[in-house]
């Protein structure tokens, strides 16, 4: 048995195919659809030029679209992906989610430490380069061309007024042989003819008869008025009004512009039938003021073609815009003609994807000129001077974009207000950063104690033959770790978990702010003997999860542990409370090996453990 909804849904059905067909066959209301050709009256009210109803071709009049062609309040709901309101969590700095359901599919989304009056809207990304030509179109659509060489045409009208020995003032019409009639004169030939050229060709075929005794003015009134369809990628597609020697863009404009989600203002064609008479690129109206000379007829199609790829232009720029570009081979050169930096730009960011993956790059000036271009990737044209903007990076838990522009000196707290989070899953509270200068510092700390450790070694001084090839196998032993410990990179961590200043945190250049999942795991590692990932238990301690992971070594150190939380902050010693997310380490004893330089090598053991969040096998040893 069927439900309303059901019943309902056929109904609609039927209705669209009833609706199709009427399309179809001109049954309209009025044949507004059937006709081929328009009248005088309906043209000039189609332009807004009588005083019939509004424009059908308005193209804000029930599309919801504004003249900027963005949606009007209260025609269509808010877009996928809008942040919702959020309430703030006290204490904490980050947003609580809205008291409403979700579901899988559309998760609640918050921006952490933004209140509810102050949460922003997304980003939409930078405005295609071109649609600030249509940011009014109904203006545009209003405007008449007045081209004083117009070729006139069978259907012009024009205004004739006699006056001497002979008096007429009427309305003449160019027929189907091209002639209007002259009273009194007979036919003149006026099609083909400028209309720049009306007046002398009307009086010179009167002075043929009348001599000198009677005057001529004649005005051309009206062009042929002819029906054009508009489509592709445009906002409103349909059959539009215009003149024949009407500009594309004019036509257009009636349609409510280039849709710039879609088409592309790169790819215009006028199409007769199935051949193409004429292709626009606006990039070079817009640059260079240049657009094909076409001469429309009844019945020709405008065609908005696709959108092709597009690269974004920020930063010292004089186009900051999106741009349409042929990314199969075009370079960063290319991009210049466009963009235009400014003469202080020294460098240029990159930020986009690569095979599914974040991608950022910071190259000289010089080196992006070769540089290939990709779709959809954003390049941020930088001075030689300091930058008032900076580049963070956000990995983890977040719905938003991987990298972000921030004023130079922004604090941590200003930029969370614009990460969007699923407060379910991520660990608002154990947020940490990722600094390039402190890891810095702890890889030249680990290099210069890996350098002590290499001089100890290869300095060592034997007594005895026997003793001198102990030290050559414990020095491969040592090359070997050195060559281990130097693939691994310290991750500069910055911990900010249960410091009440962390939003005061100020923000450095190429910072990663880290934003980690909640979980209920467990990583051992180290001086166990099988290393793995288990279960969280509340109480448990350290020697209980060591046993899921089949005890300790013989050269654990069972008396100081190291444990990273997953908030990034380190712990030491044997009685740790072990927490959800944890990484523990167990570490080898020094004092269990005869190795002379052991104690050294457990202690860079230590530093790569914190530093890293990694520990090194030396069983070896």
């Amino acid at each position: 048995m069927f439900g309303v909804s059901s019943v309902v849904a056929k109904i609609g059905r039927c209705a669209v195919i009833l609706l199709a067909f009427l399309v179809v066959t001109g049954d309209l209301p009025g044949g507004a659809l059937a006709q081929s050709t328009l009248t005088q009256e309906e043209y000039d009210r189609l332009q807004g030029n009588g005083t019939g109803s509004p424009s059908s071709t308005d193209p804000n009049s029930d599309s919801g679209l504004g003249l900027d062609g963005q949606e009007q309040p209260g025609t269509t709901p808010p877009a996928l992906g809008q942040p919702r309101p959020a309430q703030p969590y006290p204490g904490s700095g980050v947003a609580q989610p809205p008291a409403q359901p979700s579901s899988p599919e559309y998760p609640q989304t918050v921006r952490p430490g933004f209140p509810e009056d102050e949460q922003p809207q997304a980003e939409l990304g930078q405005p295609l380069f071109g649609s600030q030509l249509f940011a009014q179109p109904s203006l545009l659509a209003k405007l008449q061309p007045t081209n004083a060489d117009y070729i006139m045409d069978t259907g012009d009208r024009v205004a004739l007024n006699m006056w001497g020995a002979f008096s007429f003032s009427g309305l003449q019409t160019v027929d189907g042989e091209g002639n209007i009639f002259v009273p009194e004169v007979g036919p003149v030939q006026l099609r083909g003819k400028p209309g720049s050229q009306l007046n002398a060709i009307v009086g010179s075929a009167t002075q043929d008869v009348f001599t000198s005794s009677v005057s001529t003015y004649a005005t051309l009134m009206t062009r042929q008025p002819i029906s054009v369809f508009v489509t592709g990628g445009v906002r409103n597609p349909g059959r539009y009004a215009g003149e024949s020697t009407g500009s594309l863009i004019t036509f257009l404009a009636q349609a409510g512009g280039i849709n710039s989600a879609s088409g592309s203002y790169r790819d215009i064609r006028v199409m007769r039938g199935d051949a193409v008479i004429a292709r626009a690129d606006l990039y070079a109206f817009l640059l260079n003021g240049m657009l094909p000379p076409v001469r429309l007829e009844e019945g020709d199609a405008i065609l908005v073609g696709p959108q092709g790829p597009t690269v974004s232009a920020a930063g010292d720029a004089e186009n900051p815009y999106r741009f349409e570009i042929d990314t199969r081979s075009t370079v960063g050169r290319d991009l210049l003609y466009l963009a235009r930096p400014k003469p202080n730009v020294a460098y240029v960011s990159i930020t986009g994807t690569r095979s599914g993956e974040p991608f950022s790059a910071y190259l000289p000036f010089a080196a992006f000129l070769q540089t290939a271009l990709h779709n959809g990737d954003t390049y941020t044209f930088l001075g030689d001077g300091v930058s008032r903007t900076i580049f963070v990076s956000v990995k983890g838990q977040s719905f938003g974009p991987s990298r972000m522009a921030v004023p130079r000196n922004a604090r941590l707290g200003d930029v969370l207000k614009l990460i969007e989070v699923d407060p379910h899953n991520a660990d608002v509270d154990s947020i940490y950063l990722r600094r390039k200068s402190v890891a810095e510092q702890q890889a030249r700390a680990l290099e210069a104690s890996l350098n002590v450790l290499q001089r100890s070694v290869l300095t060592a001084r034997s007594t005895t033959e026997g003793d001198a090839q102990i030290r050559g196998q414990e020095a491969v032993l040592v090359q070997q770790f050195i060559q281990q410990a130097r693939t691994l990179r310290p991750e500069g961590r910055v911990v900010l978990a249960d410091n009440p200043q962390r939003l005061e945190t100020t923000l450095e250049p190429d910072d990663e702010i880290v934003i980690p999942a909640r979980n209920n795991l467990i990583l051992i590692s180290g001086e166990v003997r099988l290393p793995q990932t288990v279960l969280f238990q509340p109480g448990a301690k350290i020697k209980d999860y060591a046993g899921k992971a089949g005890g300790f070594t013989n050269r654990a150190d069972t008396s100081d542990f190291v444990v990273i939380h997953r908030s990034g902050a380190v712990e030491t010693g044997s009685s740790i409370a072990v927490q959800a997310g944890d990484n523990i380490m167990v570490m080898p004893d020094a004092g269990t090996h005869s190795f002379v330089v052991f104690k050294e090598i457990v202690g860079i053991l230590y530093q790569l453990a914190i530093s890293t969040a990694a520990t090194l096998n030396v069983s070896g040893f």
